[in-house]
């Protein structure tokens, strides 16, 4: 069982200067960026990067997809 107050949690909610993270970022994209949308992305800490596959790895990778997929693949 949480044991967190539902009124507190209310309250905490409903609290005048609390903000929301969507009033954060419009925040950020329209005072400190100036609606500059690629400055606001580029300036995102994004939690993976993927590096691009070489078309080799690519065509390896779809292969390898459909081969998986393939509803008699246990018998080729």
């Amino acid at each position: 069982m949480i044991d967190d107050d539902v009124y507190e949690l209310e309250q905490d909610a409903d609290y005048e200067q609390s903000r929301s993270p969507q009033d954060i970022m419009d925040e950020q994209f329209n005072d400190i960026y100036k609606r500059n949308w690629k400055r606001y992305l580029a300036s995102i800490e994004w939690d993976t990067w993927c590096k691009p596959y070489d078309p080799i790895e690519s065509a390896k990778i779809q292969e390898e997809h459909e081969r998986n997929i393939h509803p008699f693949k246990n018998f080729l």
